[in-house]
């Protein structure tokens, strides 16, 4: 059996990554913030398929210009007809402003450069913690 080799790094200051997202931090627990979507991608986490909803706070003062994602569930199973539980029903249903109808189409261009009110709450704990978008709550006119 052989045993596995290990590398002793060399120098105390050599340089093991670069961060390169400084995750913002708003408040402890949850608060409610005016945010413009400004992005809508897809990814993976946790070998998941979600959507990404990235937004940039508008008001309050004290926060303005922070960016924050959103995380939406967007199994390829349910592509065509996501449950009215899931987030992603409840959000489309926010950026129409109404009920969405039968054979109804949610499109990027529902969020892209539209001001929502948004449920902001952290995720992680201790020196982690970073702010995210919980839910989109209504629209702004």
């Amino acid at each position: 059996m052989s045993v596995p080799r290990r590398a002793a790094v060399e120098q105390d200051d050599e340089l093991l990554f670069k961060a390169i997202v400084d995750p913002p931090f708003l408040v402890r627990g949850t608060a409610v913030v005016d945010a413009k979507c400004i992005a809508v991608t897809r990814a993976f986490y946790f070998n998941q398929p979600k959507l990404v909803f990235q937004f940039k706070v508008t008001k309050p003062a004290m926060y303005c210009g922070k960016k924050l994602a959103m995380f939406a569930r967007n199994a390829p199973q349910r592509k065509a007809h996501p449950p009215v539980s899931s987030k992603l029903w409840k959000i489309a249903c926010v950026a129409l402003g109404r009920l969405l109808e039968k054979h109804g189409r949610v499109t990027k261009s529902m969020f892209l450069n539209k001001v929502f009110q948004c449920k902001v709450s952290n995720s992680g704990k201790g020196v982690s913690a970073y702010s995210v978008v919980e839910m989109i709550t209504g629209i702004e006119e």
